[in-house]
């Protein structure tokens, strides 16, 4: 199984501390340093196959996903145009936030997550 915490890690000389990868909501704990990270220690998705060219592109993101209605777990998740990408309860009542390829960070409702996974893109799930 892929783990996402190695390409969270690479942000060690950027961030000052691993506590920013756990979101609020979330019942994890914060890893003390870098050198111990694990999935365990992150909220957050990463987006394998977003770029600048396609802007509406999910990058990363809340954890608390969903599939055709079922809770996603750890590992690799592809998405095609088959599959309805939802938010659980798990973390913001079913909803989420999710960096984009453009840059932007935005608050999105299961619906408006659908639809911007509408094309084949692979997430990479803590």
């Amino acid at each position: 199984m892929p783990d996402a915490f190695p390409h969270w890690r690479t942000l060690s000389n950027t961030l000052s501390t691993p506590k920013v990868l756990i979101c609020p909501a979330d019942d994890r704990k914060p890893a003390d340093s870098f050198g111990v990270l694990s999935n365990l220690n992150v909220s957050y998705f990463l987006g394998l196959d977003a770029t600048d060219m396609f802007p509406q592109m999910l990058l990363a993101g809340d954890r608390n996903l969903m599939t055709n209605g079922v809770p996603v777990g750890s590992g690799l998740l592809v998405l095609t145009t088959k599959v309805t990408l939802g938010w659980s309860a798990a973390m913001h009542n079913n909803s989420g936030n999710v960096a984009l390829g453009d840059g932007s960070v935005q608050m999105m409702t299961s619906g408006r997550l659908s639809a911007s996974a509408d094309s084949t893109n692979r997430l990479l799930i803590p």
